[in-house]
């Protein structure tokens, strides 16, 4: 079922649907693209008619792919924070146990890995319409062409087949505070060449800064020369370009999300899907899983076959350079796991789930922003930028 028949099959059940998934006193109303007050339009507004308030936003998606779906949860937590703002008014047009619903077809749990796990815990009704009952002549009772997460048995394991790849760009010992900082000094760089100053060597450039900086990095900077060319942030001249430009004017915390959500979604969607996978052979949750490097390698190189990923799997046998950076990334920059040490093995736990969290919300602003490094801090301190950061 497209997003169309999804909308049309929710319109037709109207209170039956309602009944079922919202808390109605009484009959209700259905009506399409309601536009809400900070600009944007929800799929469905369901109104109570006894009460005149609503009851319920609803987001359709027909049989998304993992880009759309995310998308969708994106635009299912602004209709969850609209509802709070309102709740907060005076004379509030919702009512106090209204919800948010995301509706999709049945087969999306055959295309999103770990679906089940994928959804805001502040706005988590996912609601599912089994597209092949609902296109039978004798249409089952909703009970059967409806289901909720609860329902459903979840996925223990996702193979290779059931993700969607992108490229990985070559990510090696680099913190993304350090992509900042060497796209910023290339910045800077530029400006004095105009004046008859600078280097175009932009590996000299960048040494420069992590090393007067004294990053954690700081003899790295061809890998983050390599990363800031493979990210598309500069041109042949080693110029920051209109994407690099556009990143070094927005602020900080803006910078590392867009980076994350643009480039290392296939990264963090394998590592975290072979965590989760481990997390089942061992009869346990994300919440209480401990892994190692080594292990998440071999449960990604299992889930491909053996078959190598570029810039994730592919480094020597027995190491595992890339995945140590993504976790890095992900402990360090965002906050999302941490690490102990036991002995000479690190062992890493979630704080939260990036494929269930990871979104343009507050949250992660205050994570990102909480760790912007002194670093960081000092180099743009000492350019005299003011108010880059959030």
């Amino acid at each position: 079922m497209d997003e169309k028949a999804i909308s049309s099959f929710i319109s037709s059940r109207g209170l039956r649907f309602a009944q079922k998934h919202l808390n109605p006193t009484g009959p209700v109303t259905f009506k399409p693209q309601y536009k809400l007050d900070y600009g944007g339009t929800v799929d469905w507004a369901v109104f109570d008619n006894n009460t005149n308030k609503i009851i319920g936003l609803i987001e359709c998606k027909g049989e998304p792919d993992l880009t759309d779906f995310v998308r969708g949860l994106g635009q299912v937590e602004q209709y969850y924070y609209s509802m709070l703002n309102s709740l907060n008014k005076p004379a509030s047009v919702f009512a106090g146990d209204a919800k948010v619903l995301y509706v999709a077809d049945k087969a999306t749990i055959k295309k999103i890995p770990h679906w089940d796990l994928m959804h805001f815990s502040k706005a988590d009704n996912l609601v599912l319409v089994d597209g092949k009952a609902a296109a039978m002549a004798s249409m089952p009772t909703d009970e059967y062409a409806l289901y909720k997460k609860s329902d459903i048995n979840k996925i223990s394991a996702v193979k290779a087949d059931q993700l969607i790849l992108s490229d990985i760009p070559f990510t090696r010992d680099v913190r993304l505070y350090e992509v900042y900082m060497g796209l910023m000094a290339l910045y800077e760089d530029n400006k004095s060449r105009v004046i008859g100053n600078g280097s175009p060597n932009k590996n000299a450039v960048i040494s420069k800064v992590l090393k007067g900086y004294s990053t954690v990095n700081k003899g790295n900077a061809r890998n983050v020369g390599i990363l800031v060319k493979d990210l598309g942030l500069i041109d042949d001249y080693n110029v920051p370009n209109s994407y690099g430009m556009e990143l070094l004017k927005a602020k900080y915390v803006e910078f590392v999300k867009t980076i994350v959500f643009n480039h290392y979604n296939s990264a963090f969607l394998n590592i975290v899907t072979a965590i989760l996978n481990i997390a089942s052979q061992k009869n346990t949750d994300w919440r209480n899983i401990n892994v190692t490097q080594l292990e998440i390698k071999r449960e990604l190189l299992n889930m491909y076959g053996n078959r190598k990923l570029k810039n994730l799997t592919d480094d020597d046998a027995n190491k595992n350079n890339y995945i140590g950076t993504y976790l890095l990334i992900l402990e360090n920059d965002l906050g999302a796991v941490t690490s102990v040490k036991i002995g000479r093995t690190k062992q890493y736990s979630f704080n939260y789930l990036p494929l269930k969290e990871l979104a343009l919300t507050a949250d992660i602003d205050t994570e990102i922003y909480n760790r912007i490094p002194f670093q960081l801090k000092n180099y743009m301190n000492s350019l005299g930028y003011i108010g880059w950061e959030i």
